[in-house]
């Protein structure tokens, strides 16, 4: 009897803990469904997040506009325009050596572009930029010491062609491209130079042309020749520049220059 009572007991007790553990296993099934239950829209909400948040860089740069520049001159002889200073919108970009420039991010609108260098007047407009790609060709004109300093380039080396076309148009009237080169032929070869002085005159009026001119340039100069008694100096001489078309031309005193040929 007394081993039967302990079999029941027993039995019972391992009933118990069957009951326990169901007992725990349906309190726990709505904890984990809870827990599931929030986790999905925790992921909803961050992957709405992420389609609100700003556009990619790629998509941003859509919005903007970049322009690619090409720079060139307004001269006889033109020449690449490297290092110059471009700024469009608060950025600001070089030239490369090809006389080319890229800038990027600027935004669509008018914006002014002011383009600055050593060699040129400084240029100053307005563009109409448009998301993505813009081109654009800019033409500076030269500075008059530049110009004077091509010319003398031209004129050391007998370049007739070319020195003759930098003679104001004016003059040319009066002073035939064989007058010129005649008389070329008799100066001594120019080696250096060396600028005294220039300054900006608000008008002029040469006494061999009938006319003013305004916003005249005046440079002083001291050429140095040599010949085959050796080289030498001759004394400053000041020429006087003025623009026509945003080109600078030498106002030539071909009078001057004749009687040397006929002396």
């Amino acid at each position: 009897m007394e081993s039967r009572t302990k079999v029941l007991t027993a039995l019972m007790a391992a009933l118990g803990l069957w009951a326990a553990l169901a007992l725990m296993s349906v309190a726990a099934a709505p904890a984990l469904a809870q827990g599931a239950g929030t986790a999905a829209p925790a992921l909803a909400q961050g992957a709405g997040d992420a389609a609100s948040a700003p556009g990619t860089s790629r998509e941003r740069a859509a919005k903007t506009g970049t322009i690619r520049g090409t720079l060139t001159e307004n001269a006889v002889v033109v020449k690449k325009v490297a290092g110059a200073t471009v700024k469009i919108a608060g950025k600001t970009v070089k030239s490369t050596k090809a006389g080319r420039f890229v800038m990027k991010g600027v935004a669509p609108g008018q914006r002014q572009i002011v383009i600055t260098s050593s060699k040129h007047l400084t240029y100053r407009s307005t563009l109409v930029v448009q998301a993505g790609a813009n081109a654009v060709t800019v033409v500076l004109d030269l500075t008059a010491l530049e110009t004077y300093k091509r010319n003398f380039r031209a004129y050391s080396t007998r370049d007739y062609a070319i020195s003759y076309q930098i003679i104001h148009p004016d003059v040319r009237a009066f002073y035939a491209y064989e007058q010129y080169v005649s008389y070329m032929k008799r100066v001594p070869d120019i080696v250096s130079y060396q600028i005294k002085k220039s300054r900006k005159l608000k008008s002029w009026r040469p006494t061999y042309l009938n006319k003013a001119y305004t916003n005249v340039w005046a440079i002083t100069r001291v050429l140095r020749y040599h010949d085959a008694s050796g080289y030498f100096n001759d004394d400053p001489l000041t020429t006087h520049w003025a623009q026509v078309e945003g080109r600078w031309y030498v106002l030539l005193n071909w009078r001057q220059a004749q009687q040397r040929v006929q002396g």
